[in-house]
Formats: structure tokens, sequence, C-alpha cells
């Protein structure tokens, strides 16, 4: 596949230096929580987070969901991936607002992972394209001997 789909690169979410707090974030929710309890804590599929890790680069995906979850977490001393709910001990995660955001965030999450797989077909096509060419031209060269006929 060429590039790392949408979300990825200098256009739509690049890697530079002021995602690195988020990346060590990213970290620290996958070491305390592996990648998947770290996804759930994000809102988003187990795939997301293994290929921000990968690449190294945040999509702008991620970089809203963990610039969420680093201003939810507040000025707290619980540590990264710990949720304090609020006074009444609500879980978060009840809310139907908050269910509406991560379905929200699953949506974009989805189409990002629909954009990248037409971008991947597409060079596919190209590269399946292009050796039917080649080997129409090595038939032609050869004239047809060495291939058996089926």
């Amino acid at each position: 596949m060429e590039g790392n789909g949408p979300g990825f690169g200098d256009a739509d979410g690049a890697g530079d230096d002021a995602d690195q707090p988020l990346l060590d974030l990213l970290d620290s929710l996958v070491n305390d929580r592996g990648p998947t309890g770290a996804a759930e804590a994000l809102g988003v599929n187990y795939r997301t987070v293994a290929r921000c890790r990968q690449s190294g680069r945040v999509s702008q995906l991620m970089r809203q969901v963990l610039a969420e979850f680093r201003d939810s977490q507040g000025d707290g001393d619980d540590g990264p991936g710990v949720v304090t709910g609020d006074s009444e001990g609500e879980d978060p995660g009840e809310s139907p607002e908050y269910r509406a955001a991560q379905l929200e965030r699953e949506n974009r999450e989805l189409r990002e992972t629909v954009e990248a797989q037409a971008v991947e077909m597409e060079a596919l096509r190209r590269q399946v394209a292009e050796l039917g060419q080649k080997a129409g031209e090595d038939h032609a060269v050869h004239g047809g001997q060495g291939q058996p006929e089926q």
C-alpha cells in the first residue's frame, strides 16, 4: 500500500513533534491496559491503536481522541487511563453523550478504514494492470512460446 492511508501524512495527520506527547500518552495507556484496553478507553478500534503505534504518526482521529482523553483526565494525579468519574461516581461511559461521542468516533474510524482500503484497492488494480500489460508484452516478444495454454 502506498503511504499509510487517509489520516496519515502531511495533509491529514502529520507526525510532528507536537504529537509526541500524544504518542507518549498512547504508549502509557497500552503499557497500563494493553492494546485492547487502551482502545476501549479511547473509544476506538484496537487496529487504530496498533496502526498509530506502528507508524509513529497520529491521525486526525487519534489526535482528537487522545487530546479528549488527556483533557478528560484533568489535573488529577491518578495517572494515565484512570477515569475518576464525576462526584456522584457515575461511570462516564454510561451517559448518552459519551456513547454518542463514542459512536461518532467509531463512524469516523470506519470511514478512514474504508477510504484507506479504497486507496489500497486502487493501488492493487494498477499493479494488476501493469503486470497484465507486462505479461502481454512478454507474450508478444517471445511469440507465445514457453507459456502453456490452458
